[in-house]
């Protein structure tokens, strides 16, 4: 299904936006996991809120509408908000794995879906699917690498490299209203898969 992009200027606004859940791993870096799942609990709950008030009370929705109209895609208007989404997969990848698989998955959510959207829409050629680019996902696949040899608990060069590329293919062939639960969460089963295989 196709949906409607955003300007480029937009983008660039809602993807900067998108970077401030950079908050969630770092902050991870530097605490316990005990007091960062109950972070991570309270930041999902108020998101949960937040899109219950947006569904049950019109003049909230209308409300939210105008002030980030910007930067909501067309089929979030009505819907549940990727970030949102992003917080569902952070708790769960939270809850099921260790904070050395956590926090990367969590920078490849934040970082590398953030600067290949806006690499594949200012320099994309070749539309692959779900409007997505294959200079996009080359560039995702290329950075999602280089945080898993620098902050994973993966071991070998080539384990990196599959995972890179596994995870690349998942955002590639979801779409973009979902990629920001699959991400996190594909990531942190194929990380924790490299390192038990």
């Amino acid at each position: 299904m196709m949906y409607k992009r955003i300007s480029f200027k937009n983008e660039i606004l809602r993807k900067t936006i998108h970077l401030f859940a950079l908050i969630f791993p770092i902050t991870y870096f530097y605490i316990s996991t005990n007091i960062f799942v109950f972070f991570i609990i309270t930041a999902t709950i108020i998101m949960t809120l937040i899109e219950c008030l947006r569904y049950f009370l019109i003049n909230f929705n209308v409300f939210f509408k105008r002030i980030f109209n910007l930067v909501i895609r067309d089929y979030e208007f009505n819907n549940i908000l990727s970030a949102t989404y992003m917080l569902y997969g952070f708790l769960f990848i939270t809850l099921f794995f260790e904070k050395n698989i956590v926090i990367p998955a969590m920078l490849i959510t934040c970082i590398c879906d953030t600067m290949a959207a806006i690499y594949g829409i200012k320099y994309g050629k070749t539309i692959l699917c779900n409007n997505k680019t294959l200079e996009g996902t080359f560039f995702f696949s290329i950075l999602s690498f280089l945080i898993l040899l620098s902050c994973s608990p993966l071991s070998l060069f080539i384990d990196a490299l599959m995972i890179s590329l596994l995870i690349a293919f998942v955002e590639l062939i979801t779409i973009s209203k979902f990629d920001n639960i699959t991400i996190p969460v594909s990531s942190g089963i194929l990380i924790y898969l490299g390192t038990i295989i």
